[in-house]
């Protein structure tokens, strides 16, 4: 099942199995995973470490129950099958396995200075979105810009990190930091931490024929959405070229 149709579904059931109450939710089925050894898979050591579980499907059958779910983590994302069986009246983990995408950090270079270069491009990025600073990005407020707003700031920002071509990035540059087993933010929170979930301008357009509309990349979903009206806030995140 692809992730978006996962997606989809995901939510739908976030308890017991509907019709059979005391199957076990999707607590019970986080508590199960901490500590276990999952085949094809890294494990979980601490279930502070889940960020979102959802229980995509589920069927039951001479007391088995069986599930497909998906988890977003610290450390990357995972697709996933249980299976419990019911003993008397408890229902117990009997197997589980999953497929993991993990964040590949190695893919970075972090110069220390509030700058990334991403090897796999080439393009260097600044760490923090526009409004924030430090090594976690947890010094003052992602600032949302609309339309007016952009220009100015972008005139005025470059010099940071000692480099004078700064510029936005255009749609598929900010396409390739967005990772599609992520949500909300749909990025490395390790390398870009303290990332909203909302709209990143590009420098793309979408042309017809008597006008053009601004391009952003939403990383809450890891789309491309058309940002073009005056009152539409946006975020920026400046990249260089080729390094």
């Amino acid at each position: 099942m692809k992730k978006t149709d996962m997606l989809l579904l995901a939510g739908l059931v976030t308890s017991g199995i509907s019709g059979c109450s005391d199957t076990p939710g999707i607590e019970q089925i986080k508590a199960d995973l901490v500590g276990r050894e999952i085949e094809n898979c890294w494990s979980v050591d601490s279930i502070y470490k889940i960020r979102e579980a959802n229980i995509i499907s589920k069927t039951i059958s001479n007391k088995i129950a069986e599930y497909q779910l998906y988890f977003d983590t610290t450390d990357g994302s995972m697709d996933a099958e249980a299976i419990y069986n019911k003993n008397g009246g408890n229902w117990s983990l009997s197997s589980f396995k999953g497929k993991c995408y993990s964040l590949n950090n190695s893919r970075y270079i972090d110069h220390g200075d509030g700058t990334v270069t991403d090897i796999k491009t080439g393009l260097m990025w600044k760490q923090c979105p526009e409004g924030l600073s430090g090594s976690q990005c947890d010094t003052g407020e992602a600032k949302a810009f609309r339309d007016y707003e952009v220009g100015l700031h972008v005139s005025d920002h470059n010099g940071f990190a000692g480099y004078t071509d700064w510029m936005l990035p255009n749609k598929e540059e900010l396409l390739t930091i967005s990772d599609d087993f992520l949500r909300s933010p749909t990025i490395n929170e390790t390398i870009f931490p303290n990332t909203p979930s909302g709209d990143f301008l590009s420098s793309s357009y979408r042309k017809l024929s008597n006008s053009s509309f601004e391009l952003c990349v939403s990383f809450a979903s890891g789309d491309i959405t058309e940002c073009h009206t005056p009152n539409h806030y946006r975020y920026i995140r400046f990249v260089r070229g080729n390094q």
